[in-house]
C-alpha cells in the first residue's frame, strides 16, 4: 500500500481535486450529449450563480415588451425603459386618485349618516 492517499486515489482512477470517479463504461449517445451539455455549461458559467440561460434576460424584455400598452416590439430597451417608467407613474397617479375619491366618498357617507340621526 504504502503511499500517500492522493497517489492511492489517482491510480484508483479517481481524480482527488474533484472527487469524481472517471469510469471507462461504453456510453449512449443521449449520455454523451447530456453529459457534454453539463461540462460545458460548468466551464462556460463559472459560479453557480450563472447557471441562468443566455435567453432569459430576452425572455423577460418581451414580457415586459407585453405588460407596457404603449410598447412596440420595433422599439429599443432604452424607450422600453423609459416606458416603462412612464407608466409606472400613471399608474401611481390613477392610485392617489383613487385614495382620494375613496376618502371623499366615505367622509360624505359619514356624514349623511350623522345628518339624519336624531
Amino acid at each position: 500500500m504504502g503511499g500517500s492517499p492522493q497517489t492511492i486515489l489517482v491510480s484508483q482512477g479517481v481524480n482527488y481535486a474533484a472527487g469524481i470517479r472517471r469510469r471507462h463504461v461504453k456510453m449512449s449517445k443521449r449520455s454523451r450529449r447530456i453529459a457534454m451539455k453539463r461540462r460545458s455549461r460548468r466551464m462556460v458559467g463559472g459560479s453557480e450563480g450563472s447557471r441562468r440561460p443566455r435567453n432569459e434576460v430576452g425572455r423577460r424584455v418581451n414580457v415586459l415588451k407585453k405588460l407596457i400598452p404603449s410598447s412596440s416590439n420595433t422599439m429599443g430597451i432604452d424607450e422600453l425603459f423609459k416606458d416603462t417608467a412612464d407608466y409606472i407613474l400613471a399608474l401611481e397617479m390613477r392610485l392617489k386618485v383613487m385614495q382620494i375619491m375613496v376618502k371623499a366618498l366615505s367622509n360624505a357617507s359619514d356624514d349623511d349618516v350623522d345628518n339624519n340621526k336624531y
